[in-house]
């Protein structure tokens, strides 16, 4: 009997199996044979295929399972990153071969061939969506008005740089760009930013980088590099904004190590490099650390490979996809193109629902989409992204035995190694139109004592002659003074006197004026804003005094000296005429000579 139970109990449990293999082949083979499939157009490498798999079978089973939708891939074969001329026969063969229209199209390509393709996209109304590309050019909506960034642009970059300018009251600092449209929009997107709002910027200097390749141009560039580094330091340019790819990046702080253009004087902020690679391992001319030493300090704004807020309530799938990153990442822009996937599915989504063309969806429904991925919140205003971007600072450690590179080297020290510290996030609050907020992640290693000053300090101190020094010269000025109010009266009143009146007694009293004059002035000159206790009409009596004093100095000189120069000029004439008559030289002559001195100083 218990034999029986037991078989039984196994044929039970064979059905139960069965049973269930049934109904799950139905699921999948009936129930999603009904659901309408949406071809998905991408253009990329095959880097990106684990994280875009991923993202494929989760929206599938999920969220536009609701919808009675699923989302099926077509692959593209051969794509070459950079290869114009790949890429845009990929592109339209994909348009060729299509059965139905091509609804929307997302790509990792480059710059040069998403210019190409985004231009004719247009003509067809095809979205074209990129997870790697951060180009402003790209965002000229009147000519590219299909194109989307899922990665914040250059402009999101420009904007934490303006937050970190004001945190640090950084007001004045200088450019350096690479030539190329890529660089010379980001630098003047910046000067615009800086140029707008309450708080004033100097833009002190800018100058463009014209970088030659090849072995030939080596010198040109170093000569270059060299004046205009030499150029911000005449300028005591101290925060020094840059925006060059990783070659030219290596070089430069090679030159700027050379010229001194770092340390605790200076602040470097570049634009960072979505890279994996330590781009700061090029050969140059500079031993390595020296590369290090001028590297040492300098912050980069970059955007996270995968959202580094703990405090996001994210969806257990993106929370599932984030555990299992590290397994799945081949790319820096992995998670960037998972979280497209998700952004494709509400956007289907919205249109199953509003019963519109993606077309319309995208222009009018994109800006709506608000949800936590992989790269943070993921939001849209004009066609990009409102995401996350960090500020980091390149550190110089010393390397463990356990490959950790934690303690600081100093300068003078040798085999220091660099390391990526976080010290910021920047992210947007509710409003898309406010600019980023900064969360401190981890304490700036400066240089100095803190953040370096954006100029040289220029202290006004005011000067003034000490109370008792003013005492003191103003009594002997009133001494002199009193003198020669007593030679003038003398002078005056024996005048008729035959010794006086050959002497000439108008200029003798045009000389003594000439004296007091001078002694007034003393006394003028020594006086100050400090010897008036009420400030309430310091301003307006300085005003007066001031050019007063000047004047009175100036005129008691050429009364004084005049007349006197006139009085030897006649001894001089007299004593030097050969001829035997008698030669008289009037005081009204030699008043003439005076007043002709008083003009010309006047």
């Amino acid at each position: 009997m218990g034999t029986e139970s037991y078989r039984l109990f196994f044929v039970l449990i064979i059905v139960l199996c069965y049973s269930a293999l049934a109904d799950y082949y139905y699921h999948h083979h009936h129930v999603n044979a009904n659901r309408q499939r949406i071809i998905l157009n991408g253009l990329f490498t095959h880097t990106h295929y684990p994280s875009i798999h991923f993202a494929l079978e989760q929206v599938n089973s999920q969220l536009l399972s609701q919808i009675n939708l699923e989302f099926y891939l077509n692959e593209t074969e051969g794509f070459i990153h950079c290869d114009v001329g790949t890429s845009v026969k990929t592109f339209f063969d994909m348009i060729n071969q299509s059965s139905s229209s091509l609804r929307v199209l997302f790509t990792d390509a480059c710059q040069n061939v998403l210019n190409y393709i985004s231009e004719t996209a247009t003509y067809f109304h095809l979205p074209v969506i990129s997870f790697t590309d951060i180009d402003l050019s790209l965002s000229a909506k009147d000519r590219y008005p299909y194109f989307y960034h899922i990665v914040p642009s250059d402009h999101a970059h420009n904007l934490v740089r303006k937050q970190l300018l004001q945190y640090f009251n950084w007001t004045r600092f200088g450019l350096i760009y690479q030539h190329g449209s890529k660089y010379t929009l980001v630098a003047n997107d910046l000067s615009n930013l800086t140029a707008m709002g309450k708080k004033q910027f100097e833009v002190n200097l800018t100058r463009g980088l014209a970088y030659r390749h090849g072995l030939k141009w080596r010198a040109d560039n170093q000569r270059y590099m060299q004046t205009l580094l030499k150029d911000f330091k005449t300028r005591d340019v101290r925060i020094i904004i840059a925006n060059f790819n990783q070659t030219i990046a290596t070089h430069m702080f090679c030159q700027a190590a050379r010229e001194q253009v770092y340390g605790s004087r200076y602040q470097w902020i570049i634009l960072g490099y979505p890279s994996l690679s330590t781009w700061w391992n090029e050969p140059t001319d500079c031993s390595m650390q020296e590369i290090i030493r001028a590297i040492n300090g300098t912050l980069q704004t970059r955007v996270p490979r995968l959202s580094i807020d703990d405090n996001e309530d994210r969806s257990e799938y993106i929370s599932e996809y984030m555990k299992q990153f590290s397994q799945l990442e081949n790319d820096y822009f992995d998670a960037y193109a998972y979280d497209t996937i998700w952004s494709l599915a509400y956007l289907y989504q919205s249109q199953f629902l509003s019963n519109q063309s993606i077309t319309e969806v995208f222009k009018t429904v994109l800006e709506n989409i608000d949800y936590i991925g992989a790269t943070g919140r993921v939001r849209y205003s004009n066609g990009g992204r409102i995401g996350e971007v960090l500020v980091e600072q390149f550190v110089a450690c010393r390397m463990m035995q356990d490959e950790t590179c934690t303690i600081p080297c100093y300068e003078e020290e040798e085999d220091c190694h660099l390391t990526v510290v976080k010290v910021f996030l920047a992210k947007h609050l509710e409003s898309k139109d406010d600019p980023p907020i900064l969360y401190k992640l981890n304490p700036i290693m400066w240089h100095g004592n803190g953040p370096p000053r954006d100029r040289t300090n220029q202290t006004v101190q005011f000067e003034h002659i000490y109370l008792s020094v003013f005492i003191s010269i103003s009594i002997c000025s009133g001494i002199g003074l009193f003198i020669s109010c007593a030679f003038l009266a003398f002078n005056i009143h024996f005048r008729s006197h035959r010794y006086i009146r050959m002497s000439s007694p108008t200029l003798n009293n045009i000389i003594l004026g000439g004296c007091m004059l001078a002694y007034i002035s003393m006394i003028l000159m020594g006086i100050n804003s400090s010897l008036f206790p009420e400030r309430l009409y310091v301003e307006m009596i300085m005003n007066i005094i001031c050019p007063i004093r000047v004047w009175i100095l100036c005129i008691s000189f050429t009364l004084a000296f005049g007349s006197m120069f006139s009085k030897t000029w006649r001894v001089h004439s007299i004593f030097t005429n050969i001829n035997t008559t008698k030669r008289g030289i009037h005081d009204s002559r030699l008043l003439a000579i005076v007043g002709l001195l008083l003009l010309i100083v006047l």
